[in-house]
């Protein structure tokens, strides 16, 4: 298996966890488990999508590569200051045209 479907694998396990933890508590960014493991989540789907070749990314121009990499950043060195606004507009608006493009990425459109 190539390192990109291994990312993308990856990056789309995170997504379908968050999918499923909206599912079972909603956006309840009071509930501290939900609050950590969707931060946590979207690190790794930072992480990964910075591994992922910078070619492959330009061709899926719907998506802003970068406000998961930034996300990514602020997590892990400004964990407190992370607006519950911002984090509902990641899971509300970027993962799912996220989800789209990574499928297509690794070949599972």
């Amino acid at each position: 298996m190539s390192r990109s479907r291994i990312l993308t694998d990856d990056i789309l396990e995170m997504i379908s966890r968050i999918e499923d933890s909206v599912k079972k508590v909603g956006a309840n960014f009071h509930n501290v488990s939900f609050y950590d493991s969707t931060l946590m989540r979207l690190q790794v789907i930072g992480e990964s999508i910075k591994k992922l070749p910078k070619e492959e990314l330009k061709k899926y121009t719907e998506v802003d590569w970068n406000v998961f990499i930034k996300f990514r950043e602020v997590v892990s060195h400004s964990y407190f200051r992370i607006s519950h606004r911002i984090l509902n507009d990641m899971i509300a608006n970027e993962l799912p045209k996220l989800k789209k493009a990574i499928k297509k990425i690794g070949g599972k459109s």
